[in-house]
C-alpha cells in the first residue's frame, strides 16, 4: 500500500474520531441546564438527603434503597424510599446515576409511585448532588417556589378577590358536572391572565419565569368546596401567592396541580452492555489506533 493511500487513511480515521469528539461536546452542553440547581429545585417532586441502605441489581434496571435522613420538599411520610434506576445487569445507561451502599447524597426526584414508594432521579446522575449543597438547595426553594401569602376564602359567582396586585373573579360554578368545577378570570397588576376551569378538590397555579429561564410557582387556586344555594352559587378557595419581581415574566397559561409532575427530562437510550458514557469514544479512539498501526507495518 502507498505511502499516499496509508496517510489518506490514518486522516479519515482522525476525521471520525474528531465527530464522535464533538458529538460528546454537544451533548454536555444540551444537558447543562439539567445540571442547574434552580432549574432541578424547580422541576423536581421532591427533594431528599439520603443514606444509601440497599443496591438491588435487576435485570432492566436497579432499585436502591433509600434511608431518608431529611426531605427537603414534596415531604412524605416514609422514611425509607427505592429509587429505580436507568441500568441493570443487562443495560448500562449512559448518564444513570449510581450508588454505593453507606454513601450519603442531595437527590432530585421524579415521582413513579407513591404508594409504593417508589422514585426515580431527575435527570439521572445530574440529580445527585453532595450533601454541602443543601444550604444552597433550601433558598432557591424559599426564593422559587414558596408563595408569601396564602388566604381561604368564600367567594359567590360574580365576586373578586384583590390582594397585593392580584385580582380574581368567580366567572361560574358548576356542581351539576361530575366532578364540579368552576370558571374563575385572573388579572396582576391590570395583566389579564388566561381563564381558567378548576375542579372539587383540584389546584391550578399560574407560573413565571425567571431570567435564567427558571420557572416559580406565582398564584395557587385550589377548590375546596362548591356549595349550590337557592339565591347564589358559592366557592370556597385558598388561595396562595407571591409578589413577582419586575425581572420575572408572566406565563399567561395556568398548569392544573395534576400535570405538575410530568417533568420535561432529556432522556437517553438504554442500550445493552454499554460501558459507560464516551464508550464510543474511547472505542473510536482505539479503533483508529489498532488501524493506523497495521497501516504503518
Amino acid at each position: 500500500m502507498s505511502n499516499m493511500v496509508k496517510k489518506a487513511a490514518i486522516y479519515v480515521l482522525i476525521g471520525i474520531f474528531a465527530l464522535s469528539l464533538f458529538s460528546d461536546v454537544v451533548s454536555a452542553s444540551w444537558s447543562a441546564e439539567a445540571g442547574e440547581l434552580s432549574y432541578q429545585v424547580n422541576h423536581s417532586d421532591r427533594i431528599i438527603i439520603g443514606t444509601v441502605k440497599e443496591v438491588r441489581p435487576g435485570y432492566d434496571y436497579t432499585d436502591v434503597v433509600i434511608s431518608v435522613d431529611e426531605w427537603l420538599k414534596g415531604s412524605l411520610p416514609d422514611n425509607e424510599i427505592t429509587i429505580r434506576t436507568e441500568q441493570g445487569t443487562n443495560v448500562i445507561t449512559a448518564g444513570a446515576a449510581n450508588f454505593s451502599v453507606g454513601e450519603k447524597a442531595l437527590l432530585m426526584l421524579s415521582d413513579e409511585d407513591i404508594e409504593k414508594g417508589r422514585f426515580r432521579m431527575l435527570n439521572m446522575q445530574l440529580g445527585k448532588h453532595p450533601v454541602s449543597d443543601r444550604d444552597e438547595v433550601i433558598v432557591i426553594i424559599d426564593k422559587l417556589l414558596s408563595p408569601v401569602s396564602s388566604e381561604e376564602k368564600m367567594l359567590v359567582v360574580g365576586d373578586t378577590w384583590e390582594n397585593e396586585g392580584w385580582k380574581l373573579s368567580i366567572k361560574a360554578v358548576d356542581k351539576s358536572a361530575t366532578p364540579g368545577f368552576i370558571l374563575i378570570s385572573l388579572s396582576y397588576q391590570g395583566k389579564e391572565l388566561e381563564d381558567a376551569r378548576i375542579e372539587t378538590r383540584k389546584s391550578i397555579t399560574y407560573r413565571g419565569r425567571n431570567p435564567d429561564g427558571s420557572e416559580v410557582s406565582l398564584f395557587t387556586a385550589k377548590v375546596v368546596n362548591i356549595f349550590v344555594g337557592a339565591g347564589a352559587d358559592a366557592v370556597r378557595l385558598e388561595l396562595g401567592w407571591t409578589a413577582p419581581g419586575s425581572d420575572v415574566q408572566l406565563i399567561e397559561a395556568p398548569v392544573e396541580s395534576k400535570m405538575e409532575a410530568e417533568t420535561p427530562v432529556p432522556t437517553l437510550t438504554a442500550q445493552a452492555r454499554r460501558e459507560a458514557p464516551g464508550f464510543e469514544m474511547i472505542s473510536g479512539v482505539l479503533g483508529a489506533l489498532a488501524v493506523w498501526w497495521r497501516l504503518k507495518k
